[in-house]
């Protein structure tokens, strides 16, 4: 998943995993579980991944939570990724522009797919042309789902500024 060489190319998204319903995924200050606990994940909770390193055998993961996904206080933290279904497709921003909402396709070697804008035609309820662009992994914002609001929060996609790009 991650080499040495490749330090940002880990996944977007990660959802939690294995976990009982009695119990969380503890969140750490760092990738060790000897660190302070800071918070916990239930299983199926949505994260967005910073970064990710081996330590030991282990992969760890610093997780940051989504918005519309809040569990507890904690802004960001170190989580085993054994935890974790990762992932590169969800909505994003792309750092530099306001009130974007893209959606990721695909990452690889810092390299991300995202469509920037699409064609769709009403009438018959399909999408006719896609725009993607390859953009760095640095400079990619995760988001939460998008949804009807005629104003975005930061880091949330909104259906109005899905809508503002179409033509």
């Amino acid at each position: 998943m991650i080499s040495a060489n490749d330090q940002e190319s880990y996944p977007l998204f990660g959802t939690v995993k294995d976990v009982a319903s009695d119990d969380k995924l503890f969140v750490h200050t760092q990738a060790t579980h000897r660190s302070q606990k800071i918070g916990g994940l239930p299983n199926n909770a949505k994260v967005a991944v910073q970064s990710c390193q081996m330590v030991g055998r282990s992969t760890w993961c610093k997780i940051s939570q989504l918005p519309g996904h809040r569990y507890g206080d904690f802004k960001s933290g170190w989580v085993n990724a054994r935890y974790l279904n990762l992932n590169n497709k969800g909505y994003v921003s792309i750092e530099g522009k306001k009130n974007n909402c893209y959606y990721a396709l695909f990452c690889n070697h810092n390299r991300c797919i995202v469509v920037t804008s699409f064609t769709y035609d009403a009438m018959i309820d399909r999408v006719l042309e896609v725009q993607k662009e390859k953009i760095h992994r640095s400079k990619i914002i995760q988001s939460d789902k998008f949804g009807a609001m005629k104003q975005g929060e930061d880091g949330y996609c909104t259906l109005h500024s899905m809508l503002n790009r179409a033509p």
